[in-house]
């Protein structure tokens, strides 16, 4: 087994025997264990999903690192967990889904093979999905490589459209990060947003 000191976990409620808890949305909090862990081969942090309708963290999309995991759990009622593509996550349509599982808990883990991609995930029973809003996405943050690579891409930026490099964002980002929001929400194929991806969403 591995085990983890001082590692960063998320849950529904504040558990105890932790050093810092930070409330990040509603009934989801960050926590900062203060004692030696064990999880088999899980490498980084644990995301527990408490899946059930309108579920917290239900329809939005969660930055993770690659070595996360995320482990969705129910008890009540008979749910399921698929993959899916965009659209399918969009539309709530699981015809180009992959099954994961209908046994609580239902674990998937980030491996680096995802690494800079978005991941949805939703309910097929029912109309869990488009009825009670049962599915999630997971950006998954870059790999060093991956990051280092896109530093020399050029993206434009402003009604003059200036041109400059990722290298320049990151910088610009690292000192404040405030800057993510001033160039990554910007649209657009010459955009931060598209052209330096690994830049905007490692700084998330």
């Amino acid at each position: 087994s591995v085990c983890r000191y001082n590692a960063t976990e998320y849950h529904t409620s504040p558990p105890r025997n932790s050093v810092t808890i930070k409330m990040i949305g509603t009934n989801i909090y960050k926590v900062l264990l203060a004692s030696t862990f064990c999880y088999g081969t899980i490498l980084g942090a644990i995301i527990n999903v408490d899946w059930k309708y309108d579920c917290d963290q239900c329809a939005v999309t969660e930055t993770v690192d690659v070595g996360d995991t995320v482990i969705f759990e129910w008890s009540a009622s008979r749910h399921n967990v698929f993959s899916l593509p965009l659209s399918g996550y969009e539309t709530c349509s699981f015809s180009d889904g992959e099954y994961i599982g209908s046994s609580s808990p239902v674990s998937f883990d980030f491996t680096s093979s995802v690494s800079g991609k978005t991941l949805y995930f939703g309910c097929g029973v029912g109309a869990h999905c488009i009825g009670a809003g049962m599915k999630i996405a997971f950006e998954v943050k870059c790999s060093p490589t991956q990051s280092k690579k896109e530093r020399k891409k050029i993206f434009k930026f402003g009604k003059n459209l200036k041109s400059k490099s990722c290298r320049w964002l990151f910088k610009k980002i690292e000192k404040n990060k405030n800057n993510s929001l001033k160039y990554c929400e910007s649209k657009g194929k010459q955009s931060a947003s598209k052209r330096c991806k690994c830049t905007c969403r490692n700084f998330k």
